[in-house]
């Protein structure tokens, strides 16, 4: 597993085995994960823009974690700690 961006309380975004996951914190009061892995057209942007696409893609979810609530990965996933 390579840790590719660490911003803590914010997002944290990891390679394992070739896929690209995304573990965003949302919430105000009450905080909570939504845990994604990247599709292929996400993987794409990613490749094509950088970083910044994550940034972007990280503030999309935080500002509407239900559009990706139905893509949150199950809880268990992986057996480390992420965030």
């Amino acid at each position: 597993m390579i840790e590719i961006i660490n911003k803590p309380w914010n997002y944290k975004f990891i390679e394992r085995n070739t896929q690209y996951f995304l573990f965003v914190m949302c919430g105000g009061v009450a905080v909570f994960e939504i845990n994604i892995q990247l599709n292929d057209e996400e993987t794409l942007l990613y490749k094509n823009l950088g970083t910044e696409y994550i940034d972007q893609l990280a503030k999309k979810i935080q500002y509407s974690p239900s559009l990706y609530s139905s893509r949150n990965l199950p809880e268990g996933y992986f057996d480390i700690d992420l965030l």
